[in-house]
């Protein structure tokens, strides 16, 4: 199960981090392919989330705001030296919307498998 939780965040986040790249113009200035690595690398924060397997509603949601905020600073560092007027804060933005639409597709998928 962690593969298939792991697909399905790629499968979600790399397009979103795609998607506001290219609105940022990040992606006009680093490149799709480096982009699209950095949105993929980033995204080794969850299996550890999986592997720490939080109990509760509220410690998941902790837990997703601090893979949020980290991936978003490491998006931000692996891309800021082609992109010099990017800010910290675009990159912690990415990370937000990015986990946020994860999130809601796993747990919509999650309401769909029985129990």
């Amino acid at each position: 199960m962690p593969w298939v939780t792991y697909a399905l965040t790629c499968a979600v986040e790399i397009p979103v981090y795609l998607l506001l790249a290219r609105r940022f113009g990040w992606v006009a200035t680093a490149g799709r392919r480096r982009v699209a690595f950095a949105a993929w690398l980033v995204n080794v924060t969850q299996p550890v989330l999986t592997a720490v397997h939080p109990r509760s509603w509220e410690l998941l949601l902790v837990l997703e705001a601090v893979v949020a905020a980290v991936e978003g600073t490491a998006f931000w560092l692996l891309l800021r030296r082609h992109m010099r007027a990017a800010s910290l804060g675009d990159g912690l933005a990415m990370g937000v919307l990015a986990n946020a639409a994860s999130f809601l597709v796993g747990v919509g998928v999650l309401a769909l498998v029985p129990s």
